[in-house]
């Protein structure tokens, strides 16, 4: 026979399980999302708070690293895993995880070098009402200009917030 026969068509039964995908792979990619974000946090931290310790200096005090010991400079600063960029092209980059919030529901707010990040999601029920909040400051340094601060949402939710850093000369104590 030259011609192809066709063969007749087999309906493969679907079958519904309890089984994950991919092993388990898909909760080692959110334990390794929520791993980052918690480094990527307490760095955001560490940052702020060393950014208000040194405009608390004054000439004879010197204010210390936590975690070093060592003076806190503006050069230990720019040096953060948060800054990315070189010289003029100095952007500090911020990323919060929201992702339990609808986007409508996130506010992103600069007051006098205060980077605020606000969300909250109202649920109600004929019988309850829960609310539930995420407030997170940042002190940003002196000289960053708020007007050209960017955010932008992820679909999975984590915001990202971008300030191009004003010239390190700027930032020095006065």
């Amino acid at each position: 026979m030259s011609e192809k026969q066709l063969q007749p068509r087999i309906n493969i039964p679907i079958e519904i399980t309890d089984l994950p995908l991919f092993d388990g792979s898909i909760q080692n990619i959110k334990d390794t999302f929520v791993s980052e974000m918690k480094r990527i946090d307490e760095e955001m931290t560490k940052f702020s708070s060393n950014v208000l310790g040194l405009y608390g200096q004054t000439d004879t005090t010197l204010t210390t690293s936590k975690d070093t010991g060592k003076p806190l400079t503006w050069d230990s600063l720019v040096t953060s895993s948060l800054i990315e960029g070189e010289g003029e092209n100095r952007v500090i980059k911020l990323q919060f995880d929201l992702s339990e919030f609808d986007p409508t529901e996130v506010n992103v707010n600069v007051t006098n070098n205060l980077l605020q990040v606000t969300a909250t999601h109202e649920f109600k029920t004929d019988t309850s009402s829960t609310l539930k909040e995420y407030r997170r400051e940042f002190h940003l340094p002196r000289g960053v200009n708020p007007e050209r601060i960017v955010s932008s949402l992820t679909k999975e939710g984590v915001l990202l917030v971008q300030a191009p850093l004003p010239p390190l000369e700027s930032l020095a104590i006065k």
